[in-house]
């Protein structure tokens, strides 16, 4: 089974020294929204972060976990069997 996407120390730095700030750069000089699509882990952590320049995220979960409905889902997660 996968492990759960665990944050640490490298993302964090990436996160705050180049992806937030050109994300926030493009946003406020060009209105440039986003769609975020990837592996967000259970915290959410970019989502959150991103969330006020973000117009739509498509998630997904790693293979061998059941998918489950989070709040703010607009889908039930299509039901299947881990092989």
């Amino acid at each position: 089974m996968a492990r759960p996407f665990q944050d640490n120390p490298e993302k964090g730095i990436v996160r705050g020294t180049w992806d937030t700030p050109l994300l926030r750069h493009l946003h406020e000089k060009y209105g440039v929204r986003y769609r975020y699509l990837g592996l967000p882990g259970v915290d959410l952590i970019d989502v959150t972060l991103w969330k006020s320049m973000i117009d739509e995220v498509i998630a997904f979960e790693p293979p061998g976990k059941p998918p489950t409905r989070r709040d703010g889902d607009r889908c039930a997660a299509p039901q299947y069997e881990a092989p």
